[in-house]
């Protein structure tokens, strides 16, 4: 049962590829490119990306969890768009401290080119801020200076 695919319904497709069984949500269009907000953003998967916006109180720590999915809001540039990859999109994660492709990381974490252009990319005017699966990129990350931060939240569909 190598390299199967087979649609199946609430518009997904399941596949099996290397063994390894993968069900991904067909959308309508390939091109993902959203004006985020404040609030409950529905996704054309059915998902919901919520965004809360908190304030960060003197000498309050955030759980080490969280830091995978909070930014901070100084360090964003202009709008918040939610988009599908890019060529060439870089991203520098808190942990590792080097700046690499998506594609690169994508190859490393071992996601299958079918699903790669499914994940979400949450991206300023500048930068690559958040990927899903993947992180907050290093730029946009809360420090001792984080006044006000968001969080993101990715709830599947029921």
């Amino acid at each position: 049962l190598n390299n199967l695919s087979v649609s199946v319904p609430k518009n997904k497709e399941v596949n099996v590829k290397q063994n390894k069984l993968t069900v991904i949500s067909k959308l309508d269009t390939d091109i993902l490119d959203l004006n985020l907000k404040i609030g409950d953003n529905i996704l054309p998967d059915g998902r919901i990306l919520r965004i809360s916006q908190k304030n960060l109180a003197k000498n309050e720590k955030i759980h080490n969890l969280l830091f995978n999915y909070s930014i901070d809001c100084d360090k964003i540039n202009g709008c918040l768009k939610l988009t599908n990859r890019f060529d060439g999109d870089k991203i520098t994660l808190r942990k590792r401290n080097v700046t690499k492709s998506l594609k690169k990381l994508f190859n490393e974490m071992k996601i299958p080119a079918a699903l790669r252009n499914k994940i979400l990319i949450v991206r300023d005017e500048k930068n690559v801020v958040f990927a899903e699966n993947v992180g907050i990129n290093k730029i946009c990350e809360i420090s001792e200076n984080t006044k006000n931060y968001f969080t993101l939240e990715i709830i599947r569909e029921k």
